[in-house]
């Protein structure tokens, strides 16, 4: 859907209250995976046609690629619409997130920081942390075994715990390797 903020109907205006979280529902369901080619390339042309001042928006396009049909519906600008309409803006002012993700396709989970971090990995020589066994360390990443777990630590503070689907767990195997980095912190400064 080719939105034009403040002219064209947004998806507020389609979905007016957010669908119920349904779960990690394309690890059961699945995704066809031409369906994200098949996607992009009308998103480009959509784009394409914009640029070059044709006419774009008012419409879903809707893919099914298990029988590869491409349908449009029209969209109506909806004139009590919060976001496009009234100017509310609630989903992107909104400070509360998900701290876990389980990630699609795969035993694992993202796990997000609570605040903004800037972690120095390089300033980190000679890691030896009771439990934490350090796979490899580069300026942009930690990799370490930690209660048997993989997890993968970025600079910006995200993870990624590898080798479970369980989100209370994975958030407490980086509250862990977080604090105890933070108790070398002092001794590591460069």
């Amino acid at each position: 859907m080719f939105i034009k903020p403040y002219e064209t109907a947004c998806f507020r205006c389609l979905l007016p209250k957010p669908p119920p979280e349904v779960g990690d529902a394309c690890n059961v369901l699945g995704v066809m995976n031409t369906l994200v080619t098949m996607v992009a390339s009308i998103a480009v042309n959509e784009a394409i046609k914009y640029l070059v001042g044709l006419e774009v928006g008012n419409y879903l396009i809707f893919v099914d690629a298990l029988r590869t049909q491409v349908s449009k519906f029209k969209v109506a600008r909806s004139p009590e619409c919060p976001s496009c309409s009234l100017g509310r803006l609630d989903f992107l002012n909104r400070r509360e997130y998900r701290k876990t993700k389980v990630i699609c396709g795969s035993n694992s989970i993202q796990v997000y920081p609570s605040s903004q971090v800037s972690l120095k990995f390089e300033c980190i020589q000679d890691l030896n942390i009771e439990g934490v066994d350090v796979i490899s360390i580069t300026p942009h990443t930690l990799r370490a075994r930690v209660d048997g777990y993989e997890i993968t630590l970025f600079n910006d503070g995200r993870a990624i715990v590898i080798g479970l689907t369980d989100e209370k767990i994975a958030l407490e195997i980086y509250e862990s390797l977080l604090s105890k980095l933070g108790s070398l912190g002092e001794r590591n400064e460069c």
